[in-house]
């Protein structure tokens, strides 16, 4: 095996994912023929051999868990194939119209859509582990790590046991590691809560610190069978592209700029719900909410927890920035990362005006029509009264869910610029 495997997440917003929506990519180092050409026996021994494994190790017979394998020599995949993968939703039939142009080997299990995964993860992969050509890329490609240990066999299935005050201790002590523990449902995040062979997962910027990582964890947890590092595409925001809101449509993630057009509101399940539009939509209340339309709901789900109480205190007027996968229904949002770029300003009746002529307090009209002075008759117009400012609850900066509604492929905040203004939701 040369250098790390690479563990690749495409798109999470595919209808028929698998949980995680991964896919590994392994380069190894094959023999050649006497004559130093590649022996493409090699490669068909290799592809078999990764067959075998699928299927005596695969759970082939739960109905989502559709695997593929291919492997290709070091001409690698055109990089455009992992930006399709990770962002929209491929055709199989087309993957493999590729595949076949580049003399890959590959196989299907089932529906065969684990092709499309495994073709998108060497696509990725032959790019970040060939420094030649990641040097050439005009935007380089994000990574991150991730050291992944794995239980012993006879512990599959049964509660698992990991030091959670060493847990505790892994931001401050390793701070090139990240997702580490969710603070406000004390869970460690770097656990799987599915019954597979994985104990944990420490995700981070630095190799060296993640070796230094596992062996702080490792003293008082149950026994690590072996570990192994991968090179990822974690944390990185791969999946979102910039979007104006009547581009928006259904299974992609995007990055979106509006105005917020109605009071947030609390539904069914605990879920909190606004609207927002385009600047010159705003006032357009009666466009129906669907793609091509230049409005969207906007959703933080009961999981994302605390993070709803921000989302909670936007207004009309708030020009704001969401970060999210886009359901097809019901059409929203399901934010990741909100930014609020101005707030509104937020103004409060103290007391009706006093009449000019007589002193006296006039009296409203009705909604909207000003007021009037019960002695005199003088009007005046709404907006007449002492009002005071209301101070906003919310400051302008960028904000992110809680660690345990994170997504694989979102970016944490203190992985990004440092310049930018980053917020923490208060507990």
């Amino acid at each position: 095996m040369l250098g790390h495997p690479c563990l690749v997440r495409l798109n999470p917003n595919i209808p028929w994912k698998t949980r995680g929506n991964g896919a590994v990519c392994i380069q190894l180092q094959l023999g050649e023929t006497s004559s130093g050409n590649k022996d493409s026996s090699e490669l068909i021994s290799a592809a078999e051999r990764v067959e075998q494994i699928i299927s005596a190790k695969a759970a082939l017979e739960d109905p989502t868990t559709n695997p593929g394998l291919m492997i290709i020599d070091d001409q690698g995949l055109p990089l455009d194939l992992y930006w399709s993968a990770v962002r929209e939703i491929l055709d199989l039939e087309n993957v493999k119209a590729l595949l076949d142009e580049t003399d890959a080997i590959y196989r299907g299990f089932k529906n065969c859509r684990g092709i499309i995964g495994a073709a998108a993860a060497v696509a990725w992969g032959s790019n970040v582990m060939n420094n030649q050509i990641q040097t050439q890329l005009k935007t380089p490609l994000d990574h991150t790590f991730e050291l992944i240990a794995y239980r012993r066999e006879g512990s599959w299935g049964t509660t698992r046991e990991v030091d959670l005050e060493a847990v505790l201790e892994l931001d401050r002590r390793f701070p090139s590691t990240f997702n580490n523990y969710d603070h406000e449902e004390k869970h460690a995040a770097i656990t799987p809560n599915s019954p597979c062979p994985v104990l944990f997962g420490i995700r981070g910027d630095d190799v060296g610190e993640l070796y230094d990582a596992v062996k702080f964890l490792a003293p008082n947890s149950e026994p690590i069978d072996k570990w192994l590092v991968f090179n990822t595409n974690q944390g990185t925001d791969d999946h979102l592209q910039k979007r104006s809101l009547s581009e928006i449509r259904p299974n992609i993630s995007v990055i979106t700029e509006g105005n917020v057009i109605s009071k947030p509101r609390t539904i069914e399940g605990g879920h909190v719900i606004f609207t927002m539009a385009e600047p010159q939509q705003s006032n357009q209340f009666n466009q129906s909410n669907q793609p091509g339309s230049a409005k969207i709901d906007c959703a933080a789900y009961e999981p994302t927890k605390s993070f709803r109480r921000l989302v909670q205190k936007v207004c009309p007027g708030d020009r704001i920035k969401v970060y999210g996968g886009v359901r097809e229904v019901p059409f929203t949002i399901n934010i990741e990362k909100l930014e609020i770029l101005k707030l509104t300003e937020l103004f409060e009746k103290v007391s009706n005006p006093k009449c000019t002529n007589c002193g006296k307090n006039m009296k409203s009209i009705g909604m909207g029509k000003g007021y009037r002075c019960r002695m005199c008759g003088t009007k005046v117009p709404e907006g007449s009264a002492a009002q005071k400012r209301i101070e906003r609850e919310l400051t302008e900066g960028i904000y992110e869910v809680p660690v345990g509604a994170r997504r694989h492929l979102s970016k944490p905040l203190k992985r990004m610029d440092k310049k930018m203004l980053c917020k923490t939701i208060d507990k």
